[in-house]
């Protein structure tokens, strides 16, 4: 799972490369199975370059990234986004933030970058991070010695929704112990790349 945010009016920095407009039929469906694998190798090469080179046309982050990229947006744009469009940011409903809030949100990322902040939030937050990891390695280490018991009790196969009752309390108890914040990493460059798409978006749609 994923987030994919969509430029609605995107800045064209460099035009579309002819590789990509003689691809697609009148409909603007690439027509892959008209294409060889060097065509197809050549169109995706002619894509991710067109794509570093007009940067506001599509920006996306796994669930991992984009969670704690829009909670940091939002902690130091609540002025700017409106409590509903926080709270959507983080659905796949198509949430729309148009130019004028887009272009907000750009220079909101460069101040805060200037004096430091975004770094130095990152430093925090991998720092914790890592904490939560080897509490988590410790976790596992539990879960597997339970299961090695378990084994020895009902034998090889068996996983946890087959345990009994009594077991399988123990196992969501330990389970519940782990610190899903560990899956969820933060860096300042992830958070400048959005700046910058947001910067040349003219506006865009969370999905």
């Amino acid at each position: 799972m994923g987030f994919d945010v969509h430029g609605l009016n995107p800045q064209m920095n460099t035009p579309l490369p002819q590789i990509m407009i003689n691809a697609r039929d009148k409909d603007g469906w690439v027509q892959w199975e008209n294409m060889t694998k060097n065509d197809k190798d050549r169109y995706w090469e002619a894509k991710d370059k067109h794509d570093k080179e007009n940067p506001g046309g599509y920006f996306r982050n796994n669930v991992w990234w984009w969670r704690p990229l829009w909670s940091f947006i939002c902690s130091h744009c609540s002025d700017i986004l409106s409590e509903e469009q926080m709270t959507l940011g983080c659905s796949n409903d198509g949430v729309k933030i148009y130019k004028t809030k887009a272009k907000q949100l750009a220079a909101r990322i460069r101040k805060i970058d200037k004096q430091g902040l975004i770094q130095h939030y990152e430093d925090d937050w991998e720092e914790e991070r890592k904490e939560a990891s080897d509490f988590n390695k410790k976790v596992k280490a539990t879960m597997d010695k339970f299961q090695e018991a378990m084994v020895l009790k009902y034998g090889e196969g068996i996983v946890p929704a087959d345990y009994n009752e009594k077991d399988k309390e123990k196992w969501d108890e330990i389970y519940a112990t782990k610190i899903f914040s560990a899956n969820y990493p933060f860096n300042r460059e992830n958070v400048l790349e959005f700046g910058i798409f947001c910067d040349e978006s003219g506006g865009f749609e969370i999905w």
